[in-house]
């Protein structure tokens, strides 16, 4: 696989772990004595650690073989536009237009990044 899509793939499966993540954090019951949490909070649970593993994995294999000054720049830029997209589509926050014009120079600097590699 390319550097681009190895990256796109680690920064999407981060993504997916933080997205399980809220989800099953709004299934724990923090008030009470002892924190519980039903079975749709324990399979976010369980599909956000996965991700993150798969993210993790991903993530050794873009350093070990990518300059570190291209590929962090690069995962954390595709990370965030991942993010905002999350947080619109999945979570239905409203994005106002400094979100979206910030959004859009990171995707353009992760174009210079890409063209570079």
């Amino acid at each position: 696989m390319t550097g681009l899509l190895v990256i796109t793939l680690a920064a999407l499966f981060n993504s997916a772990a933080l997205i399980c993540l809220r989800l099953a954090g709004r299934e724990i019951q923090w008030a009470s004595p002892v924190l519980s949490v039903g079975l749709h909070g324990l399979l976010m649970l369980a599909c956000g650690l996965l991700a993150y593993l798969m993210a993790f994995i991903l993530t050794i294999r873009i350093l070990a073989n990518h300059d570190f000054g291209y590929a962090v720049p690069m995962f954390v830029g595709i990370q965030f536009v991942f993010s905002l997209l999350a947080a619109r589509w999945v979570f239905n926050e409203t994005i106002n237009w400094v979100q979206v014009m910030g959004a859009l120079l990171i995707a353009l600097g992760v174009s210079l990044l890409a063209w570079k590699e």
